[in-house]
């Protein structure tokens, strides 16, 4: 018997056996789309750059025999391969591990070996594939191809890394296509092998979900809901963080870090109690709750003292502690002084007669208005819902009656705090005297924002209370009086204008108006429209 023959015919007796012992036992997954199809396959050969076009089919998890992807390795066909191993990078990306189901030798000492195929597939739809074989061509295959083929006294185990074991190569792949017969899909111009093998040409987007909206807060600002954005929140003005975190970022597991902040209303401190004066309302101790005082019968306000306070934004109540001093009521009215003939200057001021006595200071003065009422002309002060209310009297010790005095400290120290604890909406009126006109108190008024009536009739009693105790008008007119010595005689302060009533007018005025400013010399100026009677008709 010839020796090759025989050399050949056991050759032959191996590959035989060996054709029969296929793995089935693969542990890989297939996209549904691919398995149980022909795919029409597109692709050039490596060996002589010719663009091939045949079919492809994947039944389950194996590429059957006779499969389009054939190789004669030293005599031996290689047709058939199982899936032993994948990668999933992304929903659209994969890496393929697929194994010869047929072994070959080189020669009696060679070993039996294995090819490998390293697929790494891109879907584009559920009819268009492509992928590139991750191997470099071994040309000792036919055709030449790009397969891994380990030495046989080498061969790797199906659980070695896939991507480091068996889907390594020194020059790039081209690009090769797996359509459903029968469609028109394309592959996109952008198609590319992104490498290294186990990288996704798009990496997956981890995103976070929507929020629910958080009370009592503002979003400042939010770069997204995907991994590593962000979102920053405020809380709304008079509120304020309790728990929770204000700055949150979505993560890489698709959650939030941190946990919704909780906002809650400032609260205000409880405040202490008020030297002589009690609470009218109060609304709470929360942001914008006000707490509103009065100061108790027989005190007023001291200058720039509010009565009312707001709780703010930060937890601290607005102004200052109410403060609330003695009031006093004038003790009589004074008897007017020789009339003096006064020059106005450029500010109002005008000059009083150097008899003029000293004014009582109205911090000594007793309040002693009520004692000395006769009761037939108090009746009304019955109905009076203001009892609580004290006014003040102030007083000039100046020689020289100035708008810098009368802005600085009549309208400074008792009219504006009045004003501003009574309401912004009420009016001030005054009559025209120089010093009311004066540009220094227009622009007092202006710069504390007082309701000021600009233009106001002089010697208007009906609607100036203040003309009834300065130059007492009716009575004056009653009578008669002509010349200076009938005003200055004391028949008329004793007999008439007494005490008992000077201080009924004043009570009246108290009642009317809460700052009352009593300067008796000034209706000197006037006096001449009550001496002479041919000045009297002017509509006053």
């Amino acid at each position: 018997m010839d020796f090759n023959v025989l050399f050949f015919n056991s050759i032959t007796v191996v590959i035989h056996l060996l054709v029969f012992s296929t793995d089935s036992d693969a542990n890989c997954i297939l996209p549904p789309e691919l398995r149980n199809m022909d795919w029409i396959y597109n692709y050039t050969r490596p060996d002589n750059n010719q663009a091939v076009t045949t079919t492809l089919r994947f039944q389950n998890t194996v590429l059957p025999s006779p499969s389009s992807i054939n190789f004669n390795a030293v005599g031996t066909t290689i047709d058939a391969w199982t899936c032993i191993s994948n990668l999933t990078l992304s929903n659209t990306e994969f890496v393929v591990l697929f194994k010869s189901d047929v072994s070959y030798t080189s020669g009696p000492f060679s070993g039996s070996r294995r090819l490998y195929l390293c697929m790494k597939f891109t879907k584009v739809t559920d009819n268009l594939f492509y992928f590139y074989l991750l191997s470099d061509v071994d040309n000792t295959i036919f055709p030449n191809e790009r397969v891994f083929n380990p030495p046989g006294n080498s061969i790797p185990a199906d659980t070695d890394p896939l991507c480091s074991t068996f889907c390594q190569y020194s020059t790039e792949p081209k690009i090769r296509t797996l359509q459903k017969i029968g469609t028109i899909d394309v592959v996109p111009i952008d198609a590319a092998l992104c490498t290294p093998c186990e990288s996704p040409c798009e990496e997956q987007v981890v995103t976070c979900p929507d929020l629910a909206v958080v009370n009592f807060t503002t979003i400042t600002n939010q770069t997204g809901t995907n991994d590593q954005d962000t979102i920053t929140y405020a809380c709304i003005t008079g509120y304020e963080l309790t728990s929770g975190s204000l700055t949150r970022q979505c993560m890489a597991d698709g959650t939030w870090n941190g946990n919704l902040p909780v906002c809650e209303i400032v609260s205000c401190p409880d405040l202490a109690a008020v030297k002589f004066a009690k609470i009218t309302a109060q609304t709470g101790t929360n942001y914008q709750d006000t707490i509103t005082y009065a100061c108790n019968k027989g005190y007023t306000p001291t200058y720039g003292s509010r009565l009312t306070r707001t709780c703010k934004a930060d937890g601290t109540w607005n102004n200052d502690p109410p403060s609330c001093k003695k009031s006093h009521k004038a003790k009589e009215c004074q008897q007017p002084m020789d009339d003096t003939a006064a020059d106005q200057d450029q500010n109002g001021d005008s000059n009083v007669p150097d008899s003029v006595p000293e004014a009582a200071n109205v911090d000594n003065l007793q309040d002693e208005t009520k004692d000395k009422q006769p009761a037939s002309e108090s009746s009304n002060d019955s109905n009076d819902d203001s009892e609580d209310d004290e006014q003040q009297l102030v007083v000039s010790k100046e020689r020289i009656l100035k708008s810098d005095f009368f802005v600085n400290t009549i309208l400074r120290l008792g009219l504006l705090p009045f004003i501003i604890n009574l309401s912004r909406s009420a009016q001030f009126q005054q009559d025209n005297d120089p010093k009311h006109r004066s540009n220094l108190s227009k622009r007092f008024m202006q710069e504390n924002q007082i309701n000021w009536w600009d233009i106001w009739p002089s010697e208007s009693p009906d609607f100036n209370p203040i003309e009834m105790v300065c130059m007492m008008k009716q009575r004056l007119n009653k009578k008669k009086l002509s010349t200076k010595n009938d005003l200055t005689s004391g028949n008329f302060w004793k007999n008439d204008l007494t005490v008992e009533r000077c201080n009924t007018f004043i009570d009246h005025n108290f009642k009317g108006i809460t700052s009352g400013c009593v300067y008796w010399w000034t209706c000197n100026r006037d006096l001449p429209k009550k001496i002479f009677p041919e000045n009297q008709g002017r509509g006053h």
